[in-house]
């Protein structure tokens, strides 16, 4: 199927969530219904007479029925159906000084249009003898909704004492009085919570439209589309799917087509469901970096963990108690596939979800940069196979109740945004992010291999400890040791690099690694016990290392003598030292630059050294 029968089938499926309206959760939005931020609400008798009035303490996202002009309004008149800002529905909106284009007659036709139909109701009726009248700002300023100035202008902002602003002034700084948006009860009832009304309007919409066309999407016959939404990403968001099939600048390349609905026709009931659909799920569980929105969800609404494929640990909480400081692979992999398993449980083996990324170039224009359908099974095994090799250790910062952070390790895979900050660094901006993080999903989905520039930025900034906090040093190197795990493992299609230290690797830059970190681990338990805390002459050489091995490990072991006289007797780690450095054969001792297999031993060995009961354990 393609992606807009797909979310119309999701919609369909989700009935039960339509227009239900929860604390802090998205709602999936009725067709013909979008969302506006309101400032004022208004309720009216049967009978079309103001009861009262008011401005809300903050602006509320309220549900709002739109046609499909003016839900992509950008310029021009255009008003919504029912509710609207003041220059729409004020008849008295130039009497005030309004500045803006009236809407007012424009929004009267279509709302007597709609009144007058066979879908009409009281409450609409109510809702047009008031307007009617052409009182509303001088209503609202007589009940103090609104205010004016001494030539009678609705004031735009308040001069006077703080402590006397009124509500109007406070619900938002952004929309200025004149702009406010207004939206209307009849006898206490709020009407853009009407089943009855969202109804109404769907029906009179779809009645008043062109006549029924076949829909490339489902294959129906149903009321052609003009327009596509907007908002699919954030109520801010103007950016859409479908560009408009116009018949000018060449939309639908009028050489080649005679009417604009031979190039494509979209059913405006499936391109409502698809796009409010998306938008939901988007909302409700979708990953965001900058332009970019990926969400993973099942048809029939079944439960998936948030952000998925991103996540470094789906499903994978560690309570205060009960994370470990320092776990073995074992024991996360235990964990994380119980984890999976509790996913698995929810979903049938058969059952269908969908993957879909989609991202913006320009600021009207959204592609579709990634889709894949699969079933239950497929992507929890895709989900394993990108986290089983690039299991590490992995840093974090944890709060602690005095206001302090501390570092801390764990096993896990690196999550695609540590992978990308570990390449980049945290200065990188949200398009280069964003990019990057579409590359990564097909690696994590597909199993694609990493793309060898990105892995590349991950080795150099890995060997610049200089340039960030040690902690962080820690953390990207734990991520650039997990991404070339995987790479060289699947490469050579067996697990030959682990996180555990190799006694038998032969590799030159492996060896180099270890003995570099028994250089860095000796002098750091020297400076433990003297209770020094700088950067070690390990990590200062790190970058030189790099690139001139064997005279720089000769230069380690030079400035490690005074360290190695400091312990005395216990020539436990020298020889530790020298047993690792005589491990490499003298054909290896040169300066050619390292392989970053390097890094492998380097972590492998400081881990192993870590982990036993040698003399004066420090902190890392």
């Amino acid at each position: 199927m393609s992606w807009m029968e797909r979310l119309a089938e999701t919609y369909d499926n989700c009935q039960g969530e339509i227009g239900r309206q929860a604390l802090d959760n998205p709602v999936l939005l009725p067709v013909g219904q979008t969302t506006n931020n309101v400032q004022i609400e208004v309720n009216l008798s049967l009978t079309g007479t103001l009861l009262w009035a008011r401005a809300l303490q903050k602006e509320e996202p309220t549900m709002i029925p739109c046609t499909e002009t003016s839900g992509s309004r950008t310029s021009g008149v255009e008003p919504h159906p029912l509710f609207d800002k003041l220059q729409y529905i004020a008849g008295d909106y130039l009497l005030f000084g309004g500045k803006k284009g009236w809407g007012y007659e424009k929004y009267m036709t279509q709302l007597n249009r709609w009144c007058d139909s066979a879908f009409g109701c009281e409450e609409l009726q109510a809702v047009r003898d008031y307007l009617q009248k052409g009182t509303l700002i001088a209503d609202l300023v007589a009940k103090k909704v609104l205010f004016t100035d001494e030539a009678g202008r609705l004031l735009e902002t308040w001069n006077g004492p703080a402590e006397d602003k009124p509500p109007i002034f406070r619900c938002s700084t952004a929309t200025r009085p004149p702009d406010a948006f207004v939206r209307f009860l009849v006898e206490d009832t709020p009407l853009w919570q009407s089943r009855k009304l969202w109804d109404s309007f769907a029906a009179f919409y779809r009645q008043s439209g062109d006549p029924p066309a076949l829909c490339f999407a489902t294959g129906h016959m149903e009321m052609p589309a003009r327009l596509s939404p907007a908002k699919l990403r954030n109520s801010g968001d103007k950016a859409k799917l479908i560009s408009a099939n116009d018949n000018t600048n060449f939309t639908f390349r009028g050489e080649r087509f005679a009417e604009p609905q031979d190039a494509y026709c979209v059913g405006y009931e499936t391109t409502q469901k698809a796009h409010n659909a998306l938008r939901w799920l988007i909302e409700r569980q979708g990953f965001h970096s900058g332009d970019l929105a990926v969400v993973v969800w099942g048809t029939d609404n079944q439960p998936l963990p948030k952000a998925l494929p991103f996540q470094s640990t789906p499903g994978l909480v560690w309570s205060a108690e009960e994370e470990p400081d320092f776990c073995t692979e074992e024991v996360f992999a235990q964990a994380f596939n119980r984890a999976l398993a509790g996913y698995r449980s929810r979903l049938k083996p058969s059952d269908t979800v969908v993957v879909m990324a989609v991202d913006a170039a320009t600021t009207g224009r959204l592609a579709v940069t990634y889709y894949r359908e699969l079933t239950g099974s497929a992507l929890w095994d895709r989900i394993q196979k990108w986290h089983d090799p690039v299991l590490g250790y992995t840093y974090g910062l944890r709060m602690q109740k005095n206001k302090n952070t501390r570092s801390y390790r764990i096993v896990a895979a690196p999550s695609p945004r540590d992978i990308v900050l570990t390449a980049y660094g945290d200065k990188c901006d949200d398009k280069l992010k964003g990019a990057s993080l579409r590359r990564l999903l097909p690696c994590i989905m597909d199993g694609r291999p990493l793309p060898s520039d990105l892995l590349r930025a991950c080795v150099v900034r890995a060997s610049r400890p200089e340039a960030m906090e040690g902690w962080l040093w820690r953390k990207t190197v734990d991520c650039t040791c997990a991404l070339l795990r995987g790479t060289y493992n699947n490469k050579e299609k067996k697990e030959r690099w682990k996180v555990a230290f190799n006694e038998k690797e032969t590799d030159r830059g492996y060896l180099f690694g270890a003995a570099w970190a028994c250089g860095e681990y000796l002098e750091n338990i020297v400076l433990y016990r003297a209770g020094e805390a700088r950067a070690t002459n390990a990590v200062k050489l790190q970058s030189r290392f790099s690139v001139r091995p064997a005279s720089t490990l000769k230069l380690l072991y030079d400035k490690l003598q005074p360290y190695i006289v400091k312990m005395g007797n216990n020539d436990f780690l020298k020889r530790v030292l020298i047993t690792a450095m005589d491990k490499i054969p003298i054909s290896d001792m040169t300066d050619a630059p390292l392989p970053p297999t390097y890094l492998l031993g380097y972590s492998a060995k400081l881990i192993d050294l870590n982990t036993k009961p040698l003399p004066g354990k420090a902190e890392h």
